[in-house]
């Protein structure tokens, strides 16, 4: 299954391809434009689709983006976007980890749904699966 079949699975309303139609659905989903938008993509040319998908003064968080991306600042300014640079995240480990494992115990949070292991002398595949999207999160293991 892809990454929209199982987002659906999981209770998703919507999830949508990254084609041309990508920012008009979400504004159409969202009646004028989204209130938060997370990118995990850490494609450069998500940036313009995510700001262009929020509403005015919506949320941007990006998520992964590596290296140099060009980019119209004012795009951001003129709609009074807010933008979050997320990295490794910004929980209290101590806290949320036992909420997740809670989440998981009530069959809240399938980690089995969202996580393919893959023996470390199958590390080509783990890339392969993780840039095809047929895996979510893939982990490595050594025996």
């Amino acid at each position: 299954a892809s990454r929209r079949d199982l987002a659906r699975a999981l209770g998703a309303r919507a999830a949508l391809p990254p084609d041309d139609a990508l920012v008009a659905s979400v504004r159409e989903l969202t009646d004028g434009g989204a209130h938060h938008v997370v990118d995990t993509t850490g494609r450069p040319g998500m940036l313009d689709r995510a700001v262009a998908a929020l509403r005015p003064r919506g949320a941007l968080a990006l998520l992964g983006l590596g290296g140099e991306v060009t980019f119209d600042m004012m795009r951001l300014m003129t709609k009074g976007v807010r933008l979050h640079g997320v990295m490794e995240g910004d929980s209290d480990p101590a806290r949320f980890v036992p909420e997740l494992i809670a989440l998981h115990r009530r069959g809240l949070f399938p980690v089995d749904r969202l996580v393919t292991t893959f023996a470390f002398e199958e590390i080509g595949a783990a890339v392969a699966a993780m840039r095809d999207g047929s895996a979510v999160k893939p982990v490595l293991t050594f025996s």
